[in-house]
């Protein structure tokens, strides 16, 4: 009886041990080898001008397999520095500037400093600032040899703008004498361009061209006539009331029509 107790004991241990041998097998199934499922090469270091870069990809099945590769040299990745000026440029002659690779001093690039005195390339006017209904606004437009050389213009208002308490400028020649009117000045608002008040700017009008004057009177007016050498070609003549004396700056009557000879 008692040897049949440790045969029972020593085949349960053998069963025991021959279940753990084929859960260990059973493990080692779960995770066979498998074929890579390589995703696209990532730029992981990217190359410069000196020196390589380092390209990775990964397993889509086990992110812990991984493959790296060289990236070849790029000659066009340089750190470059700021320019410098190497021979300035004068009125009439270019100038060179250079910059420098933080990389390898012997990577290097030249450009021209363009000549003052050079005929502009314009490009297109750009706005830079805009109008309003208030302001004006400025466009400004850029030489295409110099980005230096800018040219600027106004943009004139949008609109008037409404209920806004009037800045009045000063008085400004907004009509200039012609041949048969007088000049005129006036005050206008800068905000929305009202006219507040207007008047005589003091420069008569000039009368038709070809006409010849002549003081009289103790230089104290004039007689008016055709001039022989450069007559009057139109149909009517206009004979201005007053004269500018060039000498004193007076404007003084016209009196009398003198000869046409």
């Amino acid at each position: 009886m008692k040897k049949l107790k440790i045969f029972s004991i020593l085949l349960a241990c053998l069963s025991l041990l021959a279940l753990n041998l084929v859960f260990v097998s059973c493990d080692e199934l779960l995770e066979p080898d498998h074929t890579h499922q390589w995703g696209e090469w990532q730029t992981t270091t990217a190359p410069t001008c000196t020196t390589e870069g380092v390209e990775t990809r990964t397993c889509a099945l086990d992110s812990s397999h991984k493959e790296t590769r060289a990236a070849a040299i790029n000659p066009n990745a340089h750190q470059w520095g700021g320019y410098i000026t190497v021979t300035p440029a004068t009125a009439t002659t270019d100038g060179v500037e250079k910059r420098t690779c933080s990389l390898n001093a012997s990577h290097t690039e030249i450009r021209t400093i363009i000549a003052f005195n050079h005929i502009h390339q314009w490009g297109d006017w750009v706005v830079t600032t805009p109008a309003t209904a208030t302001t004006e606004g400025v466009e400004t437009r850029t030489c295409l040899i110099n980005s230096a050389h800018t040219e600027t213009r106004v943009i004139p208002r949008t609109g008037t703008a409404p209920n806004h308490t009037h800045i009045w400028g000063d008085w400004t020649v907004t009509k200039a004498a012609t041949e048969t009117e007088d000049g005129e000045e006036s005050i206008t608002c800068t905000i929305c361009g009202e006219i507040r008040e207007s008047r005589f700017s003091g420069e008569y009008a000039t009368g038709s061209s070809g006409l010849l004057f002549q003081l009289i009177n103790g230089n104290t007016e004039y007689r008016v006539r055709r001039d022989p050498n450069a007559p009057v070609t139109s149909g009517e003549v206009y004979i201005p009331a007053r004269h500018l004396n060039s000498v004193t700056g007076e404007y003084l009557l016209v009196t009398e029509i003198g000869s046409y000879n």
